[in-house]
């Protein structure tokens, strides 16, 4: 690894690569049938040594309890996308998955130092103008809000390009502009234009459950039956009633004098009466009347998701509208707020028992992010840590950003472990999902923070993602493995990040793993025990709804740390509702030392593992199909000399010993 770039080479060289493990499958299917042997290997009968010749007999004892399906991290209307509640909810039912333990942000939970105000003077603004507060430091000076040149509705990019878009200082509702549109339109059909409002981060997005209300003045220069303006506001996704992919939801205030609020499809219509020659002020309760507008979904289960100003207009009319003034106003946040989404969860999950649904939280102040699991989970207070930091000059700003962020993730996770829970550290190479840019980071660069800073104590990683931060799952594996030989030893999970819409689907996305975790039941409590002890494995549900586990003779299980010397280990994997063409590969020590072609849909197949090596040895499997590809993946048994620190005590076991 002395060049940029070739841990994440070595990583896919490790484990082989697709070519590689196509033409090991293919070799040890040759030899199969040579020697009539892969059958009763699987079997539990014997295996091929690694370590020599001596045979392997597989374990027969299997875990009683069941394997709880659960995604870890997964994103609804308290985050910035378009899921809801209920859209995730049906998702999680189609493809089979049981829990949904959620983990929205919680700086979006406690809408802390989030967008609030637009002066429309001008494109764009830095994000703290106007607002309540002020940014800390360079990282939120950078932040803008600002306001997208028109785009067309129901017109072409050409027409559209014909639109008047400008900021006008001759009028205004407050100084020292406001926005002006115009547009023009000699067909029959509404046609106009849009500019909607972003900002880094899209810190505009707000949970409806908090009642929110959007403060807007609106000038109508030109307007009537065949011109208007609007203001439309996106509310997250849901599940048709008939089924099908979820959509998301509009709410559409139209300047209109007369008429009655109306719904076609997905888009309620809010009519807004309005005088000429002056600024009409307006209080939208977006959350009242998306609730009126959608009775079938549960009061308060959307967010914000966008908002947009437009005209349109039709038959040769031209419509002028100016816009100033928006401000978002919100009933509820923090621990409030807090109280209302676990409310909320427990309204959506009450219409579908199919899905538990545990309220969680993922800690998104800075990097790493991380999701807590506790039993009683809490929404941490930044305005109270940064007061109490010592960091704060005079002005309130931070002097020492990275010492905050440090001391930050060092006190999330002390408390958590005070509480008796655990902490995971998230999305380890970067948050880019698959299609979205390059690579940021180096997996060896990772992999050197990692170390230093020893997870900061975190119990779980983000291992399972197809692809994440521009780096596929092999490198994801790499790192795992290498963070194992030099003794530290997280428990791996796969998780989706899912916050909804078209590209972050359960059952298509990249990145759609979920966690299995062996526990007694759906709660937080068990599964949180399975958790610690590694009694966990990940993968695809869609490709995969069987078990995984390893067992070796002395009693070691999948998540254990076996303690002692010895010159070799039988290890044996088990796993149920296997495909046809399927394999498992054993991985130790991030090398590719065996891999069993599997004749039938339950399997026990042994392996001996050379532990010559005086690292530690973290022995895993991975089921992977006929191209080679990962289906599921299990957490190791690790072989080590001497107990690794700030290993969980219920995964240390006696001596390692060679089997018999």
């Amino acid at each position: 690894m002395s060049r940029a770039g070739a841990p994440h080479r070595d990583a896919r060289d490790r484990v082989g690569g697709r070519a590689a493990v196509t033409r090991r499958l293919l070799g040890v299917a040759l030899a199969c049938a040579a020697l009539a042997a892969c059958g009763p290997q699987q079997e539990g009968q014997g295996a091929a040594d690694a370590a020599g010749d001596a045979p392997c007999a597989a374990v027969a004892a299997r875990e009683p309890l069941p394997a709880q399906s659960v995604q870890l991290h997964v994103h609804g209307p308290y985050s910035e996308g378009l899921g809801s509640i209920e859209s995730h909810a049906a998702e999680a039912q189609g493809v089979g998955v049981r829990t949904i333990w959620w983990s929205d942000h919680d700086t979006r939970i406690a809408t802390w130092h989030h967008a609030s105000r637009f002066g429309f003077d001008g494109w764009r603004e830095p994000i703290d103008l106007g607002e309540p507060w002020r940014a800390l430091a360079a990282f939120e000076d950078r932040r803008e809000k600002w306001l997208r040149p028109p785009a067309a509705v129901a017109t072409t990019r050409a027409a559209a390009a014909t639109a008047l878009a400008e900021f006008d200082a001759a009028r205004f509702d407050s100084p020292p502009r406001s926005f002006r549109l115009a547009f023009e339109n000699a067909d029959d059909t509404f046609r106009g234009v849009v500019s909607g409002l972003e900002a880094d981060q899209r810190l505009w997005v707000r949970p409806l459950r908090s009642g929110v209300v959007v403060h807007v003045a609106v000038w109508a220069e030109a307007a009537g039956p065949d011109a208007r303006g609007f203001v439309e506001l996106g509310l997250s996704e849901h599940p048709p009633p008939g089924g099908g992919e979820p959509e998301p939801h509009v709410v559409r205030y139209v300047l209109a004098n007369g008429g009655a609020p109306e719904r076609s499809g997905l888009v309620f219509s809010v009519p807004l009466a309005w005088k000429p020659g002056r600024w009409n002020h307006y209080a939208l309760d977006v959350s009242a009347d998306a609730a009126r507008g959608f009775p079938e979904s549960v009061p308060g289960d959307d967010a914000l998701a966008g908002i947009a100003v437009g005209v349109e207009a039709r038959r040769g009319a031209r419509a002028a509208v100016r816009f100033d003034s928006l401000r978002l106003e919100q009933s509820s946040r923090g621990a409030a707020a807090f109280a209302e989404q676990r409310a909320l969860i427990d309204e959506v999950a009450a219409g579908r028992p199919a899905v538990r649904q545990l309220q969680g939280v993922e800690i998104s102040y800075g990097a790493p992010h991380l999701n807590e699991f506790t039993v009683d989970t809490v929404l941490h207070d930044y305005d109270a840590w940064l007061a109490g930091s010592g960091l704060l000059d005079a002005a309130g700003r931070l002097t020492d950003p990275e010492a905050f962020r440090r001391q930050l993730v060092r006190r999330v996770v002390d408390d958590a472990h005070r509480r008796g829970g655990l902490v995971s550290y998230n999305h380890m190479l970067g948050a880019l999902v698959a299609g979205w840019g390059p690579p940021k980071r180096d997996p060896g660069e990772v992999l050197a923070e990692l170390t230093h800073d020893r997870l900061f104590g975190a119990d779980l990683l983000e291992v399972g993602y197809r692809h994440r931060g521009g780096r596929p799952l092999a490198d994801h594996l790499w790192v795992w493995d290498q963070l194992a030989l030099a003794g530290l030893l997280p428990i791996g999970v796969g998780t989706s990040d899912s916050h909804g819409g078209p590209t972050e689907r359960w059952r298509t996305s990249p990145n759609n793993f979920v966690t299995w975790v062996y526990a007694p039941a759906r709660e937080k409590a068990p599964l949180i025990e399975g958790l610690r002890a590694g009694r966990a494995f990940f993968g695809d549900p869609t490709r995969f709804a069987g078990t995984l586990d390893l067992a070796a003779p002395d009693g070691a299980r999948m998540g254990h740390v076996v303690v002692g010397a010895a010159a070799s280990a039988c290890v044996t994997a088990q796993v149920t509702r296997a495909a046809s063409g399927d394999a498992l590969r054993f991985v130790s020590q991030g090398q590719v030392v065996a891999t069993h072609p599997l004749v039938g849909a339950d399997a026990a197949v042994a392996q001996r593992i050379a532990l010559a090596d005086p690292r530690p040895h973290a022995v895993r499997v991975e089921l992977v199909d006929a191209k080679a590809e990962p289906k599921a993946l299990s957490n190791p048994i690790v072989f080590a000399r001497e107990a690794p620190p700030d290993v969980a005590p219920v995964r240390v076991r006696g001596a390692a010993r060679a089997a018999e």
